[in-house]
C-alpha cells in the first residue's frame, strides 16, 4: 500500500502559536525592555519570523501535484527553506546535508568530533570581537591530547 501524504499543519505547532501570540508585543516593547541588554533588532529578524509564519500554510502558496498515472492530486505548501528559526524547514535542511556529508565528504576513516562552547557570560566579548575567536579555536585545539606524530589522539581506543 502506498505511503499516504500527510499534509503539516503549522498552525498547531505551539511554537508557531507562541510567536503569533507575542510577536507583536515583542515588538512594540524591545526597545525599552530588551536593547539594552541584547543590542538592536536586527533587520533580517522580520523577514525570518514573516516566512516562519507563512510557512507550510496553502494560504500563502502552494504547488499543485498530479500523479500522470491515477490522477490523484494534492497541495504542497510553500516552504520558507530557513535554517534555525523554523524546525521543519531546519530538520529538513540537515538530513540533506548529513546525507550529502556522509556520502560525499567523509572518507571510511576513523574520526571524532569535539564541540566547544563558549560560555555565556563570555560571548558577549566574542560576539564583539570577532578576531578573538581564531585564538580561542587555537587554543581550544591545543588542549586535545597529540599522538606521537601531531594528531589528534581519539581518547576512545
Amino acid at each position: 500500500m502506498p505511503a499516504v501524504y500527510h499534509p503539516r499543519r503549522p498552525r498547531a505547532s505551539p511554537l508557531w502559536q507562541i510567536v503569533t501570540a507575542v510577536w507583536d508585543t515583542f515588538v512594540a516593547t524591545y526597545e525599552k525592555v530588551h536593547r539594552a541588554a541584547m543590542g538592536p533588532l536586527r533587520a533580517n529578524v522580520f523577514a525570518v519570523v514573516g516566512a516562519f509564519l507563512r510557512c507550510g500554510d496553502l494560504a500563502s502558496g502552494f504547488l499543485r501535484l498530479r500523479c500522470p498515472d491515477c490522477g490523484n492530486e494534492h497541495l504542497l505548501a510553500f516552504t520558507c527553506k530557513g535554517r534555525h528559526f523554523c524546525p521543519s524547514c531546519h530538520q529538513r535542511r540537515v538530513r540533506h546535508l548529513s546525507a550529502w556529508i556522509a556520502t560525499s565528504v567523509c572518507h571510511e576513516v576513523p574520526h571524532r568530533q569535539f564541540v566547544f562552547t563558549i560560555p555565556r557570560v563570555l560571548r558577549g566579548i566574542f560576539r564583539k570581537r570577532r578576531d578573538l575567536l581564531h585564538l580561542l579555536f587555537q587554543t581550544a585545539t591545543d588542549t586535545l591530547p597529540k599522538t606521537q606524530d601531531g594528531k589528534t589522539q581519539d581518547s576512545r581506543q
